[in-house]
């Protein structure tokens, strides 16, 4: 079992970061809720001795993105994900709400990546081990996801050109 002050120092540091990765995942603001409470139950009851606050972190991430495909596992439904519940109070820039939105209908194998890599701003070979897989497969998410991006995005400057005319 963890000690208060390190559950404290968890949830005042990375409490917005884990609820943007479930909200993100999960796709409602309710199961996101109780999957918020199940990773900080989770890492109260574990015995993992963290060597820093990026340990932490990263401890963190792989354990919202567990419980999150938990969450997928026991309810079989789409994600459906309201843009406001992942930037909460924060004012919504347009570009920003449609990168979000084409990076939330990515699959997930992509959208972890990419939401690590450009939000978390965590190097591919931090991914990797976060992530239980080579680093070069990190390398070809990102490549791939960045191009089903591209391919969304362009189709929404496209649609937003054509409405326009």
């Amino acid at each position: 079992m963890q000690s208060d002050s390190l559950i404290n120092r968890a949830i005042s540091n990375y409490a917005d970061m884990v609820y943007r990765i479930l909200i993100c995942h999960i796709g409602n603001k309710a199961d996101s809720d109780d999957a918020f409470q199940d990773v900080f139950v989770r890492l109260y009851r574990s015995n993992e001795e963290f060597i820093s606050d990026e340990h932490l972190k990263a401890y963190l991430i792989r354990i919202s993105i567990n419980i999150a495909n938990d969450y997928h596992r026991r309810h079989f439904w789409k994600n459906k994900i309201e843009l406001e519940d992942i930037y909460g109070t924060q004012e919504i820039d347009n570009d920003d709400y449609g990168v979000m939105e084409a990076i939330l209908s990515l699959p997930n194998k992509y959208r972890s990546v990419i939401y690590m890599f450009y939000y978390e701003e965590y190097k591919a070979d931090e991914i990797a081990a976060i992530l239980h897989m080579k680093t070069n497969t990190v390398y070809s998410l990102l490549k791939r996801g960045r191009e089903k991006l591209k391919e969304l995005l362009k189709g929404e400057s496209d649609e937003s050109i054509q409405e326009d005319a």
